[in-house]
């Protein structure tokens, strides 16, 4: 899967077209780091993709990471598993961290 494709079902993510499943993972993840559900739809909706999608050959999918801002102004980073067919799913949510200064 090339970016462009991982573009196209994101975009059909976004207009509920593709199901989009919470792995167990990822509702454990959302309560430990104190994420909202609102949190979440902001980063998918208003987040960009960080990078390419990755290929998981355990799971046999590919992965690829958003990036966006939370409610409270956190720079936050979802990751969400890709299928061509079928829902995907959400793996993950986690606060990014910046190594050195913004310029």
């Amino acid at each position: 899967m090339d970016k462009g494709e991982a573009e196209e079902i994101l975009a059909r993510i976004r207009r509920d077209e593709q199901p989009l499943l919470r792995d167990p993972h990822f509702w454990r993840r959302t309560e430990e780091r104190q994420y909202t559900l609102q949190d979440v739809y902001n980063v998918l909706h208003f987040g960009t993709m960080d990078g390419g999608p990755r290929y998981d050959p355990k799971y046999r999918n590919h992965v690829i990471r958003i990036r966006g801002r939370s409610c409270d102004g956190r720079d936050t980073r979802i990751a969400i598993s890709l299928y061509r067919v079928g829902p995907c799913w959400l793996l993950s949510i986690v606060d990014v961290k910046h190594k050195g200064k913004f310029r």
